[in-house]
Formats: structure tokens, C-alpha cells, sequence
């Protein structure tokens, strides 16, 4: 067994047993549990994650949450346990993100050798490395947008995504924690990765540095799903919706500061427009006009 370096692996999850011992099993398979310490913040999961990984991955440190944490908490609440261990670098990982071997290594090495760079490995959806998934993104007008990033190049941004990301002490020193009332799931890595920037940190994604990850799927489509607009609107007042109206008016402030108003109000007028139609027309003249705008566009 190696000496472990000064690197915190950080790992939030919630009632996905199976999808997280896969992920401790590619770490393990890698070396890099040997190496580096790994933390999982296991936010209340009522399926037996916690002792599954005590039983198979004893190395592994569990901190329970309370089952309020989401993502952006179990993030900081991982950050805070690991700065007071000394960790000298903290890498996020999500749980059902595969980080490619030595992927994990080539982010904290390019963090050693540039101490004001924030990294990210480029995710794609498959092992074929195809179809680019997340990674870094920036500011095009009132648009955040995806960048992709091909091996053996590298490209700086404006905010990262938290699938797998090495950030240094200092970045804690200067700025402090992820923000988890504010920002508590969505945007959150996005938020805290732009104020690093802001800050004088430069975000960088590794086009060599790989990663599976699926995209989430998508919403179904507001206009034609069966799902009530009411319950959309509700679905708002959740963390787990990336327009969460307080997360979402964070995240919007932020990147555009008063302009970004236009950005936040763009969703829910979108919605209000959409309950209108279901109203006004009977659902296959819906199928018929989405059906010709695809057509036209």
C-alpha cells in the first residue's frame, strides 16, 4: 500500500447503494483509494449504503448527514472535514461519475503545478468517449453553456461542474465554503467555482483527464407531458429542481448580477405561457404545432 497523499476525495450520496459501491469499486480497481483519502457523505440513505461501504470498503471515512444536506451541504460538510484533517487539495466526485484511470491524479498534479488553478476532468456519456456530458462551462450573453474538450487540449472557463474537481486549500482560505443555504443542490458547484474565479482562480477542464458520466434526463416536455402544470410549479419549491426559486435566483445573480433577472423570470414565464395553451387547446393540437415547429426548425 502507498503512502496516501494530502487529497480528500469527497463522494455526496443519497440511497443509491449500487451506483456508489460501483463508484468505490473503480476508485478501488485504480489504486486510488490506496492513495488518496476518500470521504462519503452519506446524507440519510435509508437503503444500507453507509454499512454496505463500511462492510466492502473499510478505508472509506462515512460522515451521516441529516438528511438536509443536498448536494451542495454533503459538498461542504466533506470540505470541513477534510480541512481540518489537513487535507492540502479536496476532489469532487459524484457517485455515478466513473473518473478514468489516473484521471484523478492528473488534476491534483496540474493543481501542484499551477497553485491558482481550480480542475475538472471532461465527462462524457459512454466509455467511447463520444457524446460530452459535463465539465466546464461558459458565459455567452444571458447563456451558460457547455464546453467540450478534447484530449490533449485544455480550456479555461467560467464555472465548473461538480462531477470531478480538484480544488485547493487556498481556495477555502480565500473564499470559504460552498454556499449551502443559498445554493443548496443545483448550482451550487457552478456558483462556488465562478466565485473562485472571481476570486483570481483560473478553471481549467483536462481534455485528457476523462470521466463517464450519463447526462441526468431531461425533464418530459412541459408542453405535452402528462404531468400536471400545477405540479410543475410546485416541483420550484424543491432543491431538487434546477429552477428552485432561491437557488436558481442565487445562481442567476451571480453570473449576470441585476441583468440576470432576465434570466431567472425566463422559466416561469415560459410555464405560465405553456399552462395557458393546455388550456386553450386540446392536447393533439399541441402534438400538431410542436410537431411543425420541429419540422420548421
Amino acid at each position: 500500500m502507498t503512502q496516501r497523499e494530502a487529497v480528500y476525495i469527497i463522494i455526496p450520496v443519497y440511497n443509491r447503494k449500487a451506483t456508489t459501491l460501483h463508484c468505490l469499486s473503480q476508485l478501488q480497481q485504480q489504486g486510488d483509494l490506496d492513495r488518496f483519502e476518500v470521504i462519503v457523505v452519506d446524507d440519510g440513505s435509508t437503503d444500507g449504503t453507509a454499512a454496505a461501504i463500511q462492510a466492502h470498503y473499510p478505508s472509506v471515512i462515512v460522515l451521516p448527514g441529516n438528511g438536509n444536506l443536498w448536494w451542495t451541504g454533503a459538498i461542504a460538510h466533506g470540505m470541513q472535514y477534510a480541512y481540518t484533517h489537513g487535507a492540502a487539495f479536496f476532489v469532487w466526485l459524484n457517485d455515478d461519475t466513473l473518473p478514468s484511470p489516473n484521471a484523478i491524479a492528473s488534476l491534483v498534479q496540474a493543481c501542484k503545478d499551477n497553485p491558482q488553478t481550480i480542475t475538472s476532468a471532461q465527462c462524457y456519456a459512454t466509455a467511447e468517449l463520444k457524446e460530452p456530458t459535463y465539465g466546464g462551462k461558459r458565459k455567452a450573453g444571458l447563456k451558460h453553456l457547455l464546453i467540450a474538450v478534447a484530449p490533449p487540449e485544455s480550456a479555461i472557463c467560467d464555472s465548473l461542474h461538480g462531477n470531478v474537481v480538484c480544488i485547493p486549500r487556498a481556495v477555502v482560505d480565500r473564499i470559504g465554503y460552498p454556499p449551502t443555504h443559498q445554493v443548496p443542490h443545483y448550482h451550487g458547484d457552478s456558483v462556488y467555482t465562478w466565485k473562485a474565479k472571481q476570486a483570481g482562480y483560473q478553471l481549467t477542464v483536462l481534455g485528457w483527464a476523462t470521466a463517464v458520466c450519463a447526462k441526468n434526463p431531461g425533464d418530459p416536455s412541459w408542453l405535452l407531458s402528462d404531468f400536471p402544470i400545477w405540479k410543475r410549479w410546485q416541483s420550484f419549491l424543491s432543491p431538487k429542481s434546477p429552477f428552485y426559486i432561491p437557488g436558481f435566483w442565487r445562481f442567476c445573480l451571480a453570473f449576470w448580477g441585476p441583468v440576470g433577472t432576465l434570466v431567472f423570470v425566463q422559466p416561469y414565464i415560459r410555464l405560465a405561457v405553456i399552462w395557458a395553451l393546455r388550456i386553450l387547446f386540446p392536447r393533439p393540437v399541441l402534438h400538431q404545432l410542436k410537431a411543425q415547429r420541429s419540422v420548421e426548425g
